[in-house]
């Protein structure tokens, strides 16, 4: 099954507990997950338009 590429969420404010939790903090965990989302996106765009050279850059 393939799931439809979904951009994260950003966090709520009240999300935040603001104890500087470091790589537990939602700010963190978003920040990964759109790095990720990001890169997924770029790989998919380039080998759409048949870039495969930086398809996994």
């Amino acid at each position: 099954m393939t799931e439809e590429l979904q951009p994260p969420k950003y966090p709520e404010s009240w999300e935040c507990c603001g104890s500087d939790c470091g790589d537990a903090c939602v700010y963190t965990i978003y920040a990964r997950e759109k790095e990720e989302y990001d890169r997924q996106v770029k790989l998919l765009k380039n080998l759409f338009d048949g870039d495969t050279d930086n398809a996994s850059d």
